[in-house]
């Protein structure tokens, strides 16, 4: 629940907002102002999606499925991200300040570029581990079969968002970077203070 239903429903509120999906998927509850909709559509999903996953033996086997081939998915995802990040602010990497350039050019593409080659290292040796693919919580095959249709879901429901929906989301320029906050200043030593002798007593 908490890494899957919960964390969709939000992520799924922000595309709504965003436009990367439809709006409905942004609707909140009118009085408790959490994500309702995405909420109920996500768990909705996960349950439809694990009923057929049954076929490949019982829950814990599942689970032990999903968990074998998530780490591919979560490589790609932030891989994907990381570049995103380089091309999306690439123009402050020309004259910007090293911060800037370390913090959305460098340090991106080098943990976008070792995770991707992580994510394709892993689903590589699982591939190749067996000969054959098989509705096996240890088949490689399998495992390396359900990360990638999922990105393939995903790249297809990008495409229809931007071609044919024409979401915003994808043309809009991305915002500048926030400048760089002053640096507080330093702060000096105090001399200590010559006591006073009150008057009529003697030092």
């Amino acid at each position: 629940m908490q890494s899957s239903v919960i964390a969709g429903s939000r992520l799924t509120l922000a595309m709504g907002r965003d436009g990367a999906l439809g709006p409905s998927w942004a609707r909140l509850h009118p009085t408790r102002r959490t994500p309702v909709t995405p909420t109920l559509r996500t768990a909705g999903i996960a349950v439809a999606l694990s009923l057929p996953g049954l076929a490949v033996g019982g829950l814990s086997e599942v689970v032990l499925a999903i968990v074998n081939s998530v780490g591919i998915l979560v490589s790609l995802m932030y891989g994907i991200g990381g570049w995103a990040c380089v091309i999306t602010f690439r123009h402050e990497l020309r004259g910007g300040h090293l911060r800037d350039i370390l913090a959305v050019g460098v340090l991106p593409a080098l943990g976008g570029t070792a995770l991707l080659l992580l994510g394709g290292l892993v689903a590589h040796q699982q591939w190749t581990s067996v000969d054959h693919m098989a509705l096996d919580p240890e088949n490689g095959r399998f495992l390396t079969a359900l990360p990638l249709g999922t990105v393939l879901l995903g790249v297809s429901a990008a495409l229809w968002t931007r071609y044919r929906r024409r979401a915003a989301y994808f043309t809009r320029p991305a915002p500048p970077l926030a400048p760089a906050a002053a640096p507080l200043p330093t702060p000096t030593a105090t001399p200590p203070s010559t006591p006073t002798t009150p008057p009529g007593v003697s030092a």
